[in-house]
C-alpha cells in the first residue's frame, strides 16, 4: 500500500502497526489481499477510557485506503466492526466516500462538524474569582509532585501521551485541578494550540475566559482552537467558526459527543 502524505513521516505511519498503549487485541487493523498483493488497509486503534466513572471501550477507525480498481470491496474492511461488542466506534477523519458508507451501512452519527478558533485577547468580563495558577508538565523538575495532584488514571494518561509532542498543563485553583492537553497546530501559518483533552469540562468552561488569553501567552501562540462539542453553546467573543473538511462520526450506546476526546487516537499517532 502507498502511504504517501508529505505531512506524515514514515515513522509516524508505523505507529499504526504498533501496540502503543497495550490496548490492542492481536491485530492493529485489517488488510484486503488479492493474489498475495495487499490492495487495501484500515487501522483499528483500540483503547479504554474512564468516562463518567465507567470504563468505556473505543475503536478509532483510521487510514482506510484501497487501490482504486478494488474499491468495490472496500466495505469488507469495515465488517469486523460488527464483531466489536460494547465498543464506541469513532471515525475522526472520514473521506466523503467513507462518510457515506459509515453513516448509511454502519449507523455512525455526526460527532462534530466544526471547530472554534479563539484569539488570545484579554477578556475584561472574566470574573475576579476565576483566578488560577497554570503550570506546564514535562520539562518541569517538580513533575512528580505536580502529578501527585492527579488521580492514578490521569497520571497514566500523562505517561501514555508525554512522548507525542503535546503541551500538558495543570491549572489549579480553589475550585479544583484541571489537567489539559493541547497540541500545537497552524492556521494560515499562524501558531495555535488545539484542545485534545481536559479532565473536567465544566471547570474548564468556567475558566474559559482566562484560559483563552493565558494559555496562548504561556505557549507562545496567537490563540486556542476548541471543537464545538466541548463548548456547549458557550457565548465567546471574537471567535471564528471553521467547518471540518468532513464531519467527525461516532456510534456509541453510552456516550454523548462531549464525552469523546482525542486521547489514545490517530491524532497522537499520526501527529494530526
Amino acid at each position: 500500500m502507498n502511504f504517501n502524505n508529505p505531512k506524515i513521516p514514515r515513522a509516524q505511519w508505523k505507529r499504526l502497526f504498533t501496540d502503543n498503549w497495550n490496548f490492542q487485541k492481536d491485530y492493529c487493523g485489517y488488510k484486503l489481499v488479492l493474489e498475495n498483493e495487499i490492495v487495501g488497509f484500515i487501522a483499528y486503534v483500540l483503547s479504554k477510557k474512564l468516562i463518567n466513572e465507567k470504563w468505556e471501550n473505543f475503536c478509532n477507525i483510521s487510514s482506510w485506503t484501497v487501490k482504486p480498481e478494488y474499491r468495490s470491496s472496500s466495505i469488507d474492511l469495515l465488517y469486523p466492526l460488527l464483531e466489536l461488542k460494547d465498543y464506541s466506534i469513532i471515525s475522526y477523519t472520514p473521506t466523503p466516500g467513507a462518510y457515506e458508507v459509515e453513516t448509511k451501512f454502519f449507523n455512525l452519527k455526526i460527532l462534530d462538524s466544526h471547530e472554534v478558533i479563539i484569539p488570545a485577547l484579554p477578556r475584561l468580563s472574566a470574573p475576579s474569582e476565576m483566578k488560577f495558577k497554570m503550570t506546564t508538565l514535562g520539562a518541569n523538575r517538580n513533575n512528580e509532585r505536580l502529578l501527585s495532584l492527579l488521580p492514578a488514571y490521569e497520571r497514566q494518561i500523562f505517561r501514555d501521551h508525554e512522548k507525542f509532542m503535546c503541551h500538558h498543563l495543570l491549572i489549579t485553583s480553589s475550585k479544583g485541578v484541571l489537567y489539559v492537553i493541547f497540541k500545537r497546530i497552524y492556521k494560515r501559518h499562524l501558531p495555535f494550540v488545539k484542545l485534545y483533552y481536559v479532565n473536567n469540562l465544566g471547570l474548564f468552561l468556567s475558566y474559559l475566559e482566562g484560559i483563552c488569553f493565558r494559555v496562548p501567552l504561556t505557549l507562545k501562540t496567537v490563540g486556542i482552537v476548541v471543537d464545538n462539542r466541548f463548548l456547549q453553546d458557550r457565548n465567546i467573543s471574537y471567535k471564528k467558526t471553521k467547518s471540518f473538511f468532513m464531519p467527525m462520526l461516532y456510534r456509541s450506546d453510552n456516550l454523548q459527543p462531549q464525552d469523546v476526546d482525542y486521547l489514545y487516537s490517530e491524532f497522537f499517532l499520526l501527529g494530526a
